[in-house]
């Protein structure tokens, strides 16, 4: 297979070179030139013989068809047949084939190493919940142990070397950190052995005297690797002691009862409040009416978005028409509500006039029962006339509005 394996063809140069050749002159040039670019350094060897066996021929065609063609477009240098122009645009296509390869693997490796990164910075990450060092601390390690704690070279710079490796769970505290060369820890694999006192006999001692602290130690008195971090962390707080219930105290006896009784009792839970649908029979109270009132509502809008508000509550399905307060329900339905402005003009004038008039005999009514007179009927501009009575039916008199007031007593007997 040809390591390129498309040829390059310039046909208004290839035609102008060789429009004085026959078709078949045409056809074999194109298959030598086809040949020539599919052979390693794109050439052909110069032998009569090799030519024959590849292009199937005799070795007087090769002499009398073959020869004048390559003498009058190639070049011969008694080893190897190469044509000017083909190597010319084999070299332009090996070196565009070059950088486009570079250029993949220079995305590749970046991907690499930022994948890399991202996971080295999550084991750091995870290494230093585990323990921490201090940059003094480092330093002062250094100079005690002063070599590759690997090789004991002093010539290469010294870098932190993980005893227990961090991708094994091993963490970030000075317990678990030697000094190591670069060349040592990037050959040291999963190799956790410690070799800090071999360097420097006595070296803890000498670190804990510099920087004012012990090492975290193990119970046969080694260095700690990988327990450091429970033991740095602060003591966990002694659990206090559960409640105990009512229930429970009782079925306690004795000394039981004794130790029991420092315990603090379980609070009270308070109850749930448990929301409920909108009443059986429910209506617009007094209270609730006057709250739509000072909103600016009319009478009749009030009545209206009641009717609104039981149909809407009725039709609701599901627990969006569970509430606990039905009356902040209504107040909050009023305050949302877009549809029901307040009146304005004349027609606010005339619904305010018929309220008041309402309440007013109302009140009157009221009073007068509290009187113990019984009014047969309230009188008004003949919109309203509701006889009211006694069981006994005994008339005792009559309210009628007053003009240009809002009402006055006529009669009471």
């Amino acid at each position: 297979m040809a390591e390129f394996p498309a040829l390059p063809l310039w046909t208004d140069a290839h035609l102008a070179d060789t429009s004085h050749l026959s078709d078949a002159e045409q056809g074999r040039y194109l298959l030598m030139l086809m040949a020539m670019w599919r052979a390693p350094g794109c050439r052909l060897p110069d032998d009569d013989i090799w030519l024959a066996r590849k292009f199937r021929r005799s070795i007087e065609d090769v002499l009398n068809e073959l020869r004048p063609l390559i003498d009058e477009f190639c070049q011969c240098d008694g080893n190897w047949i190469t044509q000017k122009r083909l190597n010319r645009e084999y070299q332009r296509v090996s070196g565009a084939c070059a950088n486009q390869s570079k250029r993949g693997q220079m995305r590749w490796d970046r991907d690499r190493i930022r994948d890399n990164a991202a996971i080295r910075a999550s084991r750091m990450a995870a290494a230093r919940k585990r323990g921490t060092h201090t940059s003094d601390e480092w330093i002062e390690l250094k100079r005690i142990i002063g070599k590759c704690c690997h090789c004991g070279t002093t010539e290469w710079p010294l870098e932190k070397d993980h005893i227990l490796p961090v991708y094994q769970g091993g963490s970030d505290a000075i317990e678990n950190i030697q000094p190591s060369c670069a060349r040592c820890n990037a050959k040291k694999g999963a190799e956790s052995h410690d070799k800090r006192a071999e360097r420097c006999a006595g070296w803890e001692s000498v670190f804990e005297n510099s920087v004012g602290r012990k090492l975290l130690r193990t119970n046969n008195g080694d260095v700690c690797l990988d327990a450091a971090v429970s033991k740095r962390m602060p003591p966990e707080p002694e659990p206090e002691p559960e409640p105990v219930s009512k229930k429970e105290k009782d079925s306690l006896t004795g000394v039981q009862k004794e130790s029991a009784a420092a315990s603090p009792s379980l609070p009270s839970k308070p109850a749930a409040v448990r929301g409920s649908r909108l009443p059986e029979g429910w209506t617009l109270s007094a209270d609730d009416r006057d709250y739509a009132r000072s909103r600016g509502l009319s009478f009749e809008a009030t009545e209206a978005m009641a009717l609104d508000f039981e149909q809407y509550w009725r039709a609701k399905a599901g627990k969006d028409a569970v509430k606990c307060d039905w009356r902040a329900t209504w107040q909050r339905w009023v305050r949302n509500s877009e549809n029901y402005k307040r009146s304005s003009g004349a027609s606010n004038l005339k619904e305010e006039r018929l309220y008041e008039e309402r309440k007013a005999r109302e009140w009157i009514i009221e009073q007068a029962f509290k009187s113990g007179v019984v009014p047969m009927a309230v009188e008004s501009d003949g919109n309203n006339t509701d006889p009211i009575q006694r069981d006994d039916g005994d008339i005792k008199g009559e309210v009628v509005p007053i003009r240009g007031g809002p009402f006055r007593h006529r009669a009471f007997s």
